[in-house]
């Protein structure tokens, strides 16, 4: 009888997109699953689905591909009941108070954590946890939780801050005073409960100042369908949590930092002060860092380019066969 388990036990359909409840949507080469693990953790009012182009680069080079939903995004997104009606009654829509408040840091820890169990149960490879904007400061939770799991972590444009310090902290930091996002923010975060934006405002000087800000040098259909994906709220708690790493776990795992290098959201003169302040913090295990000539979302503006930066991360210690656990 011909069914799913037998095509990936026959390696018939490579790369295969299996989906898991704990773990979100997975790409996996059937034909070579001896290679790396990706976990590609999305940042703010993304999803799993924003990482479409890039995850078959990876799988077709030999890799697992794990890109979860974040809890209040993808499917879980919940909306305001006032971003759908229009024209907007944008007083309203600034002060609803939003159905994802009450998420927490720990939730997205956990979310990654399941992402994690997922790939050690299945006997995939040795995990590289990448993580995008926001995303960043889930990935440095879910490292210092995870530490001897993890091969390598790759902050992407994203948020890598200090013990002690919130993601809240930076934004009003000088290095940050040329982001372009602060304008497209709705409402005050102590009412919501969250980070608001509206992806279908009628207003064009907005919609040019999002398309700006996340994905200046995005093709204007791909801005489209791009952000129609997007949640137009973000928890403010995960924004508010304070960061804990340690030496032991976090500083020990090996790290790079992708820069983009025409970054309207997150200014490179941020993501330097965050490669600065990780490698004073562990200097025994220096950042390596790459460089990709885009705004803030090449996975959608150059995928091919994203995908050899990180190939050439998964090549870069391939004496390590095996996944930490299995040593």
């Amino acid at each position: 009888m011909l069914n799913r388990r037998n095509l990936l036990a026959a390696g018939a359909i490579a790369p295969a997109l299996v989906l898991s409840p704990s773990a979100g949507a997975v790409e996996v080469n059937v034909q070579a699953t001896k290679g790396k693990t990706f976990i590609l953790v999305h940042g703010s009012w993304h999803s799993s689905g924003h990482w479409e182009r890039l995850a078959p680069l990876l799988s077709a080079a030999g890799h697992a591909v794990i890109a979860p939903d974040l809890p209040g995004h993808g499917l879980s997104a919940r909306f305001p009941s006032s971003y759908f009606q229009r024209p907007i009654d944008l007083s309203r829509f600034s002060t609803e108070a939003s159905p994802l408040a009450g998420i927490t840091l720990d939730q997205y820890v956990a979310t990654v954590g399941g992402s994690i169990e997922y790939a050690r149960k299945a006997g995939w490879g040795p995990i590289i946890l990448v993580g995008h904007s926001m995303g960043g400061v889930t990935t440095t939770a879910v490292v210092e939780q995870h530490a001897k799991e993890i091969h390598h972590v790759v902050y992407l444009a994203a948020f890598m801050p200090s013990d002690g310090t919130s993601a809240l902290s930076y934004l009003g930091a000088p290095e940050n005073a040329g982001s372009a996002f602060g304008p497209l923010l709705l409402g005050d975060p102590s009412k919501t409960g969250c980070v608001r934006i509206d992806m279908r405002s009628a207003d064009p000087t907005y919609v040019a100042a999002l398309k700006l800000a996340l994905y200046n040098d995005v093709e204007l259909a791909d801005f489209r369908s791009g952000s129609n994906l997007l949640t137009p709220d973000d928890p403010i708690q995960p924004f508010a949590a304070l960061t804990h790493r340690t030496l032991a776990n976090w500083g020990s795992v090996p790290r790079s930092y992708v820069r983009t290098s025409k970054d309207n959201a997150l200014p490179v003169a941020l993501q330097n002060r965050f490669i600065r302040e990780a490698d004073a913090f562990a200097f025994r295990n220096p950042t390596k860092v790459y460089d990709i000539d885009s705004g803030h979302s090449p996975f959608i503006s150059q995928p091919r380019a994203l995908a050899d930066i990180l190939l050439a991360v998964a090549n870069a210690r391939g004496d390590e066969a095996v996944p930490p656990w299995a040593r």
